[in-house]
């Protein structure tokens, strides 16, 4: 027990240290699906529209209903029938639960069901587009609260160049070796080294921030991310234009949009096809089958009826057109989506490449740039250059260490945007 205990605190030290949480991308990724309110909204579509399929399943089921109704006549009737004269109750009442099957309504029942799950089909894919949309917005801001850490870390490291070199010149300053003007311009690159250090870890806390707001946290938790920004080595399945189209979840709530406004157009002809139904109706009440008694009794109607529209002056076939023409439009809306998203495909899988090339390039950039300042710091230690050499060295290896973090955080955004274009998050 006592083990489990130093374990189990080993575990909160390592994992919450002074109070920060260490997140990686995929603890990222689950916190913004818990938390998101909008995933939320369309969760709950997507149970309201399952709610409305078992709803139109009823329609299939016979109706039973309860109804009762209670009269006083002021004059009751009367039959004469030859010298006799029967004078009916002066009050009536009654309760009857009539039970009434549709037979037929022109598919009005079976279209409506189609429909429902036509629209659950289409709440369902909007909600998967939404997660895919989630899932790219959070993986970007956790990898530019990674870029912004790195760029942090790069200050801090260029801070301590500048600071050992001050160093080294006020030393010599100080021995009179070398003219106090070196040791002013390395106190105006000090200035500028702090300030973009200010600077990096301000963007730093504003990217931690942006990333609580979509995980759900706090906007001043300390969040500490574990990610590799150098690892752009994925490697990715390559998905022709047409089979990666119709795997996205907003080409299938397209098409099935279209699918449901077919269905609309069968719900407005069936709305002019002929009604049959059948029922039964239990009655219990008085006055009863016998004229003029006042004691209620119990009796059952069988009935059956029919309704067929015969006149509408072409109403039918203009509605019925109207809803075609609104499918042909949304035919011509699901071509258009198919377009941009091939060229959200192909222009994605052209910048993922571009992406991969411009990091090699920096970073054989960077092999150099920390070359020449290694050559040029011996260099003015030995007294032979200046110290405006070193600082142009330093200078271009500090932009050469942020172009290959620039193209790093580019990879990473590439490669994740090409992803969601291929269906492959």
């Amino acid at each position: 027990m006592r083990n489990n205990i130093i374990i189990l605190v080993l575990l909160l030290a390592v994992f919450t240290a002074n109070g920060q949480t260490s997140l990686n991308l995929d603890q990222c990724k689950e916190h913004a699906l818990k938390y998101n309110p909008t995933l939320k909204q369309n969760l709950k579509q997507v149970e309201a529209a399952e709610e409305n399929i078992d709803a139109a399943q009823k329609d299939f089921y016979p109706t039973v209903d309860i109804g009762g109704d209670a009269n006083y006549w002021q004059n009751p009737l009367t039959i004469t029938s030859g010298r006799v004269t029967n004078e009916a109750n002066q009050s009536s009442y009654s309760l009857s639960a009539p039970i009434i099957q549709n037979v037929y309504s022109g598919g009005n029942v079976r279209k409506n069901k189609e429909l429902a799950e036509q629209q659950l089909n289409i709440s369902v894919n909007y909600k998967e587009s939404y997660e895919d949309f989630l899932m790219v917005q959070t993986e970007i801001a956790f990898w530019k609260g990674i870029y912004n850490a790195g760029l942090n870390d790069l200050s801090q490291a260029y801070s301590d160049a500048i600071d050992g070199l001050v160093s080294v010149v006020r030393d010599k300053v100080e021995a009179e070796v070398i003219s106090r003007n070196d040791l002013l311009l390395l106190e105006v690159r000090q200035n500028e080294a702090s300030l973009f250090e200010m600077i990096t870890h301000n963007d730093y806390e504003l990217a931690i921030m942006d990333l609580n707001r979509l995980i759900g946290f706090p906007m001043d938790s300390l969040v500490t991310l574990t990610g590799d920004l150098t690892n752009t080595q994925t490697q990715v399945k390559y998905i022709s234009a047409s089979q990666a189209v119709v795997n996205r979840p907003e080409y299938k709530a397209q098409e099935f949009a279209v699918d449901a406004q077919l269905t609309k157009a069968g719900l407005t002809k069936a709305a002019y096809m002929p009604n049959l139904y059948v029922g039964v109706n239990p009655i219990w009440g008085a006055p009863n089958t016998n004229f003029g008694s006042s004691s209620p009794n119990y009796n059952t109607a069988f009935f059956a009826g029919v309704n067929i529209p015969i006149v509408r002056w072409g109403k039918k076939s203009d509605e019925v057109k109207r809803e075609k023409l609104k499918a042909e439009a949304s035919r011509f809306e699901l071509q258009e989506l198919s377009d941009q998203l091939s060229l959200e495909l192909n222009t994605s899988d052209y910048q993922l490449q571009q992406a991969a090339e411009r990091v090699d390039l920096t970073a054989n950039s960077l092999t150099k740039a920390e070359e020449n300042l290694s050559i040029m710091t011996d260099r003015y230690l030995e007294g032979l250059t200046s110290i405006l050499e070193v600082l142009d060295a330093q200078l271009y290896w500090q932009r050469s260490y942020k172009d290959l973090l620039d193209a790093q955080l580019y990879y990473k955004n590439a490669l994740v945007v090409y992803k969601r274009a291929s269906g492959q998050l």
